[in-house]
């Protein structure tokens, strides 16, 4: 099904004005150039102010992200899980991802293990 240019442009302003309901009090100024560049049916202009709201949401890390970070196979990962050291990700669909942030307080906690039986250590000292 092809969809004329005034189509995409009214699915993309009701798709904005959806992220408009939920989004927080101080994205005003986002929101309200998305919705200029929606409504302008400029590319360029569009993707950009996509990329700044987007910018707004909290990282996400696959299990292979993370196992490349921690040079780890996935599957390693996932026993990490299983013995609850690391969270349990969440579902984006049928997708399973953590948020950065999770697996940052995770390696926070590894980190003052390791202060708390060997010292401090010039690394941990600049973190």
């Amino acid at each position: 099904m092809n969809f004329s240019t005034e189509q995409r442009r009214q699915q993309g302003l009701a798709l904005v004005l959806n992220a408009q309901q939920r989004h927080a009090p101080n994205d005003d100024a986002l929101i309200q150039n998305l919705v200029d560049a929606v409504a302008s049916g400029e590319k360029g202009k569009i993707v950009e102010s996509a990329k700044r709201f987007n910018s707004r949401l909290p990282e996400l890390l696959s299990v292979g992200e993370i196992a490349t970070r921690f040079d780890l196979c996935t599957r390693s990962i996932w026993r990490l899980v299983a013995k609850g050291e690391l969270p349990h990700p969440i579902l984006v669909g049928a997708a399973r991802r953590w948020y950065a942030a999770d697996i940052t307080s995770y390696l926070q906690k590894q980190t003052a293990k390791r202060d708390a039986k060997f010292g401090k250590t010039p690394r941990s000292l600049a973190a």
